[in-house]
């Protein structure tokens, strides 16, 4: 079933904008309080990755209790969070994660974590 808690991050004002256009693209205010906390810091019109990460947290709850495969298609942020929890990155990381676009990708349980195999 669709979820829409799945739904990338919204970056509000900045949607689109490239990590490498970031600083050419976004207001200096901004900029100085992302660095200071990027975390807690609201995108103008979007949301923080704290927003991000508490909308996202009941799907990972319902992923995790499951006991049969499951399928999930969503955004490279949403799927940027999903890989950090499953394999213990800090959150602060998800925007740089390296996660291949275009991919199936698996975790596996394993004694209270999770693995990602190679698909």
């Amino acid at each position: 079933s669709v979820r829409p808690f799945l739904n990338p991050m919204d970056q509000g004002a900045y949607e689109g904008v490239q990590l490498r256009d970031f600083e050419a693209e976004t207001v200096r205010d901004f900029q100085e309080c992302f660095a200071r906390d990027p975390v807690n810091t609201r995108f103008p019109g979007g949301e923080s990755y704290s927003d991000f990460v508490r909308r996202v947290l009941p799907v990972l709850v319902e992923v995790e209790q499951q006991v049969e495969p499951v399928i999930v298609i969503a955004g490279l942020s949403t799927l940027q969070l999903l890989s950090c929890y499953f394999e213990q990155v800090d959150v602060r990381e998800a925007c740089d994660y390296d996660f291949p676009e275009h991919t199936a990708v698996e975790w596996r349980a394993g004694g209270g974590s999770f693995a990602r195999p190679g698909v």
